[in-house]
């Protein structure tokens, strides 16, 4: 099995954040959903470490999410996309 499909060596909160990115933001929401490569990557990563350091992690994504229309300083393929799947992942941790 490959490391995409085991929690084999992954520990507990990896494992939960995989589930978490693989099935609620890819599969549910489809938060990454028509984004390049790189801004996903990006963004995956951003959310990912503000879930697991971060106790304001729903509202420090919005925040991010806002500041992407707002000029963020990185160079987004899709400006909107990523602004949209910020926001999906900031309701989803909301919910």
């Amino acid at each position: 099995m490959s490391r995409a499909t085991s929690n084999e060596g992954m520990g507990p909160k990896a494992w939960l954040l995989y589930a978490f990115a693989t099935t609620i933001l890819w599969g549910v929401w489809g938060a990454f959903t028509g984004l390049s490569w790189s801004d996903a990557k990006n963004i995956a990563a951003a959310v990912a470490f503000d879930i697991t350091q971060r106790d304001d992690a729903q509202e420090f994504i919005a925040q991010r999410a806002r500041n992407v229309l707002g000029g963020d300083g990185m160079m987004w393929d899709d400006q909107q996309g990523a602004y949209r799947a910020l926001n999906i992942a900031a309701t989803v941790l909301g919910l």
